[in-house]
């Protein structure tokens, strides 16, 4: 695979992100941050997830991307505390 079809995506998956997987139906961008409160010095972990819907151009703009994971392409969900979603089509 040469050909990127939209670097905008690419970039948008690669800058300033934690972790990047694919679901059946949705490339996830999880951006994770730790919050402490002030109050009770509790920390808590949080994910802001983009989900992006599968298309073939974006399938394969991730393939490209992360061709060197293998077998394990795919990749996991980071486990957090807390989430917030922001569905993309």
């Amino acid at each position: 695979m040469s050909k990127v079809y939209n670097k905008d995506f690419c970039n948008e998956l690669l800058t300033d992100t934690c972790n990047v997987y694919r679901t059946e139906n949705y490339i996830v961008k999880q951006d994770i941050a730790i919050t402490t409160d002030e109050d009770t010095a509790i920390s808590k972990s949080v994910s802001c997830d983009t989900y992006y819907l599968r298309t073939p151009e974006r399938d394969r703009d991730y393939e490209y991307i992360f061709e060197f994971r293998g077998k394990k392409i795919d990749g996991k969900r980071i486990r957090v505390a807390m989430y917030t979603r922001e569905y993309i089509e």
